[in-house]
């Protein structure tokens, strides 16, 4: 499966990938994977890095600030060599400055990659489907984060998923049980 991702991403020679899928689906670890294979030719920014902290959610039920990704994606798309963004810091519940350098390809890995509101900005888009023991690995990472989970996102998830159909906007969907290599 690894194999056929990165050369679909290599048939594309350079740009802006997304990889989107629900929470606790393994979109970290394949973007892990992904990095690893292309080293400093990719840069994996996480949509966590855009999430609201304490601004006013303006497009829901998209749980991030949809404004600083679209401000950070048209940044990126003027060929600038580093390109800066607001990231929230949920452990210092503030937000910081990062910067990145322009790399060959450029992964915007989370939920809600590929909304509505960002999907015009990529070269190639993953969805990961949702492993059958989705439940199990979430309870596996604790009951606070299970209860988080279950108050903040699933009901926004299940909306986003019903009102925009992500799998259906995939250039490629990828079933980690079907695949598993």
């Amino acid at each position: 499966m690894l194999n056929k991702i990165i050369d679909k991403i290599i048939s594309i020679s350079s740009g802006i990938i997304a990889l989107d899928g629900e929470s606790g689906s393994g979109k970290t670890t394949l973007a892990k994977k992904i990095k690893e294979e292309f080293k400093n030719d990719i840069t994996v920014v996480s949509t966590d890095s855009f999430l609201p902290g304490n601004t006013k959610l303006k497009y829901p039920p998209i749980r991030l600030n949809v404004d600083n990704l679209l401000s950070f994606l048209n940044d990126y798309l003027k060929g600038l060599e580093n390109v800066s963004y607001i990231e929230y810091d949920c452990k210092l519940n503030m937000d910081t400055t990062k910067q990145i350098k322009r790399t060959r390809y450029l992964l915007i890995e989370g939920c809600y990659s590929i909304s509505k509101y960002f999907i015009d900005y990529y070269d190639l888009t993953f969805f990961l489907e949702s492993p059958s023991n989705i439940e199990e690995r979430r309870d596996a990472k604790g009951n606070d984060f299970n209860q988080r989970y279950h108050l903040l996102w699933e009901s926004d998830w299940l909306e986003y998923t019903k009102n925009e159909n992500p799998k259906s906007k995939a250039d490629v969907v990828i079933n980690y049980e079907n695949n598993k290599e």
